[in-house]
């Protein structure tokens, strides 16, 4: 577990979700959330509008810190306006990101919240492992991890700019610092979600 005497305090984490017709994943998403030895969190889900019972799912779990927002649906290519919303509603002073059909393990929050003690760490991410409907896995990324450690600032810029190596589900930051260049980013007519051109 996370000790007070490894951070200045136990910074809130908010978890932002965005969802849609994810009745077969959310349940298990938001159970590994609840599951998370760190437990100073919320979960703000924004379902966009689903038509299965993603909000029947999202609805049954009682925890006070799970907060479940429907609203219209915006669709694909509106996906920052989704994840700017929950960004609306976010509390804490970090940001982690999980799709609705993302789950993490136990110990995500506890593993990534410590190095934000340190004023000059804006984002951390970590490998994620891909599995398929069984659980059985496919793969993981970014596949060579230990090359992006100790990388400078422009190292990191020029490897970005030739592919995202970020996983989505594995990234939190520092909400100040994404509410500085404006939230969540979408290319206009570019299918490549909103976690590529934020970074």
């Amino acid at each position: 577990m996370v000790e007070e005497k490894d951070v200045e305090h136990r910074p809130l984490v908010s978890i932002i979700t965005s969802t849609h017709n994810h009745e077969k994943y959310i349940g298990r998403c938001i159970e590994s959330v609840l599951a998370q030895s760190y437990s100073n969190w919320e979960q703000i889900i924004v379902d966009d509008g689903s038509t299965d019972r993603t909000g029947e799912v999202a609805g049954s779990f009682k925890d006070e810190r799970v907060h479940y927002v429907r609203q219209e649906n915006v669709g694909i290519w509106r996906l920052a306006e989704t994840y700017n919303k929950s960004l609306g509603l976010a509390r804490g002073e970090l940001v982690a990101v999980l799709e609705g059909d993302d789950f993490v393990p136990p110990w995500k929050l506890e593993a990534q919240v410590p190095s934000f003690a340190r004023k000059e760490v804006v984002l951390t991410f970590g490998k994620a492992v891909i599995v398929n409907m069984d659980g059985r896995v496919l793969g993981v990324t970014p596949e060579h991890y230990q090359r992006y450690v100790g990388m400078s600032r422009n190292q990191m810029l020029r490897e970005l700019l030739l592919g995202d190596f970020i996983p989505a589900p594995t990234v939190m930051c520092r909400r100040e610092a994404l509410q500085k260049v404006g939230g969540f980013k979408h290319l206009k007519h570019v299918y490549c979600g909103v976690d590529y051109p934020t970074a």
